[in-house]
């Protein structure tokens, strides 16, 4: 009969019980040293669960490292080897895929009071929307701003009428769907500054100076602000323009000094920070 098992030998990669020895009975002849028999050349019935005792297999014989995953043949691992979660990462980034966000544009004004971005957070929110970017502030005791939102195109006019009904509480909403913007190799982006005393036409002017040019402004910024030692007031604005990628710089800061010396105000123009 066979004799059982004692104990584990260690190998780096796969791990086998200790060769099981066989004793000869009268008239056989034994396979050979222990070890020659592998566990495929065992007979169905040779290892029973009465062969193997509490403790042959402790916990401490196996060592950190014993089994690497390159030990894994195809097909060893089943779909009942993966704990709940293990799929879940793959069906919600399958369901994201399927879902077609659309992008769109809200403008919103009103008077100012507490609680005016949480109102519009939490339609967007509502709608399954995400807030992407925004520029808002309060300017004269009103609050005005812009934002881009993206929501599934499916929710995009219900999340329409859940901002037009903001309207009563004095929240005025448009709604846009955004445009592509140009590619970057067509345009250049630059930063103009303008500082000088205040008057009428000045952003007028300037500004029909750089659309004649072809020029965008991204975006604008500008003050009214005290002089430091005479307190007159001045002008000062700071614009992120794109210029087409073919228009000369050269030509372009000749015609804004030209502009300046008629205006009596400082014109900058360089590259962004």
């Amino acid at each position: 009969m066979l004799t059982r098992g004692v104990g584990t030998v260690r190998h780096r990669g796969r791990r086998r019980p200790t060769p099981l020895a066989v004793a000869a009975s009268p008239g056989d002849s034994a396979t050979g040293p222990a070890g020659d028999r592998e566990l495929g050349d065992r007979e169905p019935g040779d290892l029973k669960l009465g062969d193997w005792e509490l403790g042959d297999w402790e916990l401490g014989d196996w060592e950190l490292g014993d089994w690497e995953l390159g030990d894994r043949e195809p097909g060893d691992w089943e779909l009942g080897d993966w704990e709940l979660g293990d799929w879940e990462l793959g069906r919600r980034r399958a369901n994201q895929e399927e879902v077609v966000s659309t992008s769109l544009v809200l403008t919103v004004i009103g008077p100012d009071r507490p609680g005016l971005i949480e109102a519009l957070s939490e339609a967007v929110g509502s709608h399954e929307g995400s807030w992407l970017e925004s520029r808002m502030a309060r300017l004269a005791g009103q609050f005005a701003g812009i934002l881009r939102v993206a929501v599934p195109e499916e929710q995009v006019d219900a999340l329409t009428r859940t901002l037009q009904r903001l309207g009563p509480e004095g929240l005025r909403v448009g709604v846009a769907r955004s445009q592509p913007d140009p590619p970057d190799s067509d345009v250049r982006e630059l930063r103009l500054e303008i500082l000088g005393s205040d008057r009428p036409g000045i952003v007028h002017e300037i500004s029909e100076a750089l659309a004649d040019r072809g020029i965008n402004v991204d975006e604008l910024r500008t003050e009214i602000m005290s002089a430091p030692m005479s307190g007159e007031l001045l002008f000062r604005a700071n614009a992120e323009l794109l210029i087409p990628a073919d228009l000369s710089l050269e030509l372009l800061r000749k015609d804004l000094e030209a502009l300046a010396h008629e205006l009596m105000v400082d014109i900058d123009l360089d590259e962004p920070l």
